[in-house]
Parts: structure tokens; sequence; C-alpha cells
């Protein structure tokens, strides 16, 4: 539990570990999560990295949107989908996802 309440039901955080994004396609990484209600990515708390540099997630690049970072959560919150339209390859992500239970 995060000590947050959303319409009126504790909320829980849970860090997804994506590993290495994708090459200018979607990868799919279970979220674990069953029966919950309302759930969003934690924008605040996810991040894109290597051993040099660190992003936001989602990352949009202010010169070209071909760099873009993007994820949807989907087949009723049981699976992430990030999306890139370049090489992220060298990057790993992790994306911090908020719900509430049923």
């Amino acid at each position: 539990m995060t000590g947050e309440y959303f319409a009126g039901a504790p909320v829980y955080s849970k860090l997804i570990d994506v590993g290495a994004l994708p090459n200018n396609s979607d990868k799919n990484v279970s979220t674990g999560l069953t029966s919950v209600n309302y759930v969003w990515i934690d924008t605040a708390n996810s991040m894109v990295f290597n051993s040099g540099a660190h992003y936001p997630f989602p990352y949009i690049d202010p010169g070209s949107l071909s760099n873009a970072i993007t994820g949807r959560l989907q087949n009723s919150f049981t699976t992430l989908t990030i999306t890139t339209k370049t090489n992220w390859t060298g990057y790993a992500c992790i994306v911090a996802i908020k719900y509430t239970k049923l």
C-alpha cells in the first residue's frame, strides 16, 4: 500500500522490470495484476536508463517524435506493452504501476 486513496479505495504500487527496450517494435511484459479496479502508470516513478543516461517514462523527444518510448496497459491490465520507433535496446526500463483492488 502507498498510503494513498483513490475513489475511496487504498492505492497499491508495483514496479515492473521491463528489461531491455525493443528495437522499433513492441515488447509485452506481464504485470501479474489480477482482481484490480483502477490501474494507471505512475510516470513520476518510472524511468528509462543505461549506465550513462536516464530518461522519464514515457519519453517524448522534443527534437524527434521517432525517438519516443510509450507504454499502455491492456488485456484487462495483465499486459504492459512498451513501444519504440527506433533502437532503444541499449536501455532498460522500470515502470511503476498504481492500482486499486476490486
